[in-house]
């Protein structure tokens, strides 16, 4: 019997140019695997929280979450200098606890735009320490720093990396996250990230980096390529929203190690039922205004419309 699962690692397309799933689409797929819970993780926006919080037909946890990206080499202070996104740029996947989690995370995509943006949008460990508290974080997939580290066999530097992220969120809100798409360099990091969990007790945590719902979406795939500088096939194969079953078995198989998949600590995160935690407003927040009454006298207008003179 398969462990149970939950997609924490999905891009709405709200992740533009990259992700293709429709928010509500995604809710109901969750739901027709009768996944408690469920996360939404677009790239350095928080886009689609609103409108994935008032699906009517949401899991009964529904956690909102960011997947933004983070300079650490850059300097402190608030003139942080715009250098292009390149390889020093990692992504970190974030995913709210509890209301003071998604305030705090709402602080960090704006001041990823208002400082720290180059052609993306980006945090440095400063401010990950300074609105760290309420959120859960994972090390993202292969453009995460600490599985970047161990596919390049810098294991002292990714242990190091780790560690300081453990220490910023707090130990049990910082997990190692390995994926299985059939890609070669996942396998190596899966296992060294195995090894690296082992060492430092840090927890393992599977997820399915989800772009889109079907493997016959070839219109979004093309965007997403276009971005990302891809081939179909790859990104097809990458990018799918798979079944529980499916990713919790691949997750059981990849080792002996304690795996999360990741159905137990989804509990912490925003959950309606439970009462944890709400938005603070019983319906959209959007005011309306009577329309005023304007009444112009035909006099009037045949003044003003006349020429000068």
């Amino acid at each position: 019997m398969s462990r149970p699962f939950v997609h924490l690692h999905n891009h709405s397309d709200y992740s533009l140019l990259d992700g293709a799933i429709q928010v509500a689409r995604m809710v109901q797929a969750a739901k027709d695997q009768e996944m408690p819970a469920l996360a939404i993780t677009d790239h350095g926006n928080l886009f689609g929280a609103i409108s994935f919080y008032w699906q009517p037909a949401a899991p009964e946890s529904s956690p909102s979450s960011h997947g933004g990206l983070h300079d650490p080499r850059r300097p402190p202070g608030p003139q942080r200098p715009r250098r292009p996104a390149g390889p020093e740029t990692h992504h970190l996947v974030l995913l709210c606890e509890n209301f003071e989690g998604y305030k705090n995370l709402m602080k960090l995509s704006s001041l990823a735009y208002q400082e720290g943006f180059y052609y993306k949008p980006r945090l440095d460990r400063e401010l990950l320490r300074r609105f760290s508290g309420g959120l859960i974080a994972t090390s993202a997939c292969m453009t995460g720093e600490v599985n970047r580290l161990l596919l390049a066999g810098n294991l002292a530097e990714a242990r190091a990396s780790a560690l300081e992220l453990q220490e910023i969120f707090g130990v049990g809100r910082f997990f190692l996250e390995i994926q299985n798409h059939g890609i070669a360099e996942e396998d190596s990091i899966r296992e060294r990230a195995v090894d690296l969990a082992r060492a430092t007790g840090i927890p393992l945590v599977a997820t399915n980096d989800c772009h889109y719902l079907a493997r016959g979406t070839i219109g979004p795939t093309r965007c997403c390529c276009a971005s990302t500088r891809a081939r179909i096939s790859r990104t097809r194969r990458a990018s799918t929203w798979p079944t529980r079953s499916s990713t919790s078995s691949r997750a059981t198989r990849c080792s002996s190690a304690s795996v999360t998949c990741p159905r137990p600590w989804t509990t912490r995160c925003a959950s309606p039922s439970a009462a944890t935690w709400r938005f603070p407003w019983a319906r959209p927040a959007c005011r309306t205004f009577p329309c005023p009454r304007i009444t112009i006298a035909p006099s009037a207008i045949w003044r003003t419309s006349r020429a000068p003179g």
